[in-house]
């Protein structure tokens, strides 16, 4: 897994999760409690 965290254009945060596995239910709304987490989206990358 790898994170990334920076400053969107507007000035609000973002965070990206690069994981090697498919993202669990209950893993994505820990994901969506962090504070000031407004939405989070799951992106499947081309391999």
């Amino acid at each position: 897994m790898q994170v990334s965290r920076g400053i969107q254009r507007g000035g609000g945060a973002m965070m990206v999760l690069c994981l090697d596995d498919p993202v669990p239910g209950e893993c994505y709304q820990e994901i969506l409690a962090i504070p000031h987490m407004h939405r989070a989206l799951i992106v499947k990358l081309a391999s």
